[in-house]
């Protein structure tokens, strides 16, 4: 991953409309459960939401391997169903990588979480059309996804090109961070996965984002700042 969402550019959050999906209100539950992460890297969570609401904002806790901080952002619980958990920003939120000073989005983004290692970005306007984070699968808690960014990323334009990106960091880094073979092998199977996904246009990406991003669109709120923990408005 070689910046954060920016919209106009690469960068945002979406989610696709889904077959069969649960509500988008309050009361569907979050997903607590995450598919586990081959060892020593991180175990199952507890589900944690067992008969009540998923909070209203969701921090998202990007790190960088082994356990260093990198993007940092909260989003709005939107919806949860067979692809994941929906989460989306109106413009305005911000997100923070490290120290560095926190930037806005400038649209509507939004974000699909899912229990294998990927996680999709979109963006209401702009290039690319989808943007597709190569991260382990989550770890999640009261209120927080966590995932360790693996640098690669796969980007479908609004031409249909697809493009793999971060070919160069992803071997850079599995030399400079020590990246166990288990991590090397599960990144580089995701972005093959997720390659063909939007090379076919399988779903989630072919009907199902847009109408999460239209659900996100008519909501419009501004969620909390990265220095804001999560929590109900």
């Amino acid at each position: 991953m070689r910046s954060l969402p920016r919209t106009g550019s690469c960068r945002g959050f979406a989610l696709h409309p889904a077959p069969a999906s649960r509500s988008s209100g309050g009361s569907s539950q979050f997903r607590a459960q995450s598919r586990a992460l081959p060892s020593p890297f991180v175990a199952a969570v507890a589900p944690a939401y067992a008969g009540s609401m998923p909070p209203d904002r969701i921090r998202v806790d990007f790190r960088k391997y082994p356990d260093s901080q990198h993007w940092q952002y909260d989003l709005l619980w939107l919806a949860e169903d067979e692809y994941g958990t929906w989460l989306w920003g109106p413009p305005g939120t911000l997100a923070q990588r490290s120290d560095e000073p926190p930037i806005a989005f400038e649209s509507t983004n939004l974000k699909l979480v899912t229990d294998d290692w990927w996680a999709g970005i979109w963006q209401e306007t702009g290039e690319p059309e989808i943007y597709v984070d190569i991260a382990t699968a989550p770890v999640r808690s009261e209120g927080r996804v966590t995932m360790i960014d693996l640098d690669l990323d796969v980007v479908r334009l609004r031409s249909g090109a697809v493009r793999v990106l971060d070919e160069d960091e992803f071997a850079e880094h599995q030399v400079e961070l020590g990246y166990p073979r288990e991590l090397i092998e599960g990144a580089r199977a995701s972005c093959e996965r997720v390659r063909a996904m939007l090379e076919r246009n399988e779903e989630p990406f072919a009907t199902v984002a847009p109408a999460r991003l239209a659900e996100a669109l008519a909501l419009q709120e501004v969620p909390a700042s990265p220095e804001q923990p999560p929590g109900r408005a």
